[in-house]
């Protein structure tokens, strides 16, 4: 259960150096395990006992740091929290700088006392067989969602920051026209992957 909790209460925004494409499996004596999984810009937990990947946050590249903000969830804080990161021998080791999220800080315990091992062999090709694009990005009406080598159905949900659905779709042009201006997500399902990606109203 607390395992459920913390995707509910942490999803994350990470900057850091190159996470695209990589796998994690993350052993945590509070938590459990999971593995983690960084693609197209979001980063998807599994627990051990989970048959899919849930994706709990987006993530964008720099240099050695990320910046970590909750986005929508029922227990989301919206504290940002910094980290700096190394990896050693196919370990991935975070230092939290700065985090004030909640009390004990669960999200911290994740992060920092948790052992990241790579599980990346041949997963850049197995995960850059679908490719999800939004584009125009930022728009100032609709935007359109495209996922390279696939041609099933694609459902879209759009939120806003704060966590309400504000409609849901089954096509792959969405208009904001009704919205103000603002940042998005947008939840996008296709087969059985799930992905989430900001989309910018000018």
């Amino acid at each position: 259960m607390k395992k459920i909790l913390f995707l509910l209460m942490f999803p994350v925004f990470i900057c850091g150096q190159s996470f695209q494409f990589t796998k994690w499996y993350v052993q945590n004596s509070s938590m459990g395990n999971q593995t983690v999984l960084f693609k197209n810009d979001t980063m998807s937990i599994k627990l051990d006992t989970g048959t899919f990947f849930q994706p709990i946050c987006t993530y964008q590249d720099s240099s050695n740091f990320i910046s970590i903000v909750d986005l929508p969830a029922l227990f989301a804080c919206y504290n940002d929290g910094l980290y700096n990161y190394q990896i050693l021998n196919d370990t991935l080791i975070f230092n939290v700088i700065n985090d004030t999220c909640g009390g004990a800080n669960i999200r911290v315990s994740f992060f920092t006392n948790s052992t990241w091992t790579s599980l990346n062999t041949g997963i850049q090709d197995e995960y850059r067989l679908f490719s999800l694009k939004t584009y125009p990005n930022p728009t100032q009406e609709n935007f359109t969602i495209s996922v390279n080598n696939f041609n099933g159905n694609i459902q879209s949900e759009v939120y806003d920051l704060i966590g309400n659905r504000l409609q849901i779709s089954n096509e792959t042009t969405i208009s904001l026209i009704d919205y103000a201006k603002g940042i998005y997500i947008i939840k996008v399902t296709y087969g059985d992957i799930v992905e989430e990606v900001k989309v910018i109203k000018e």
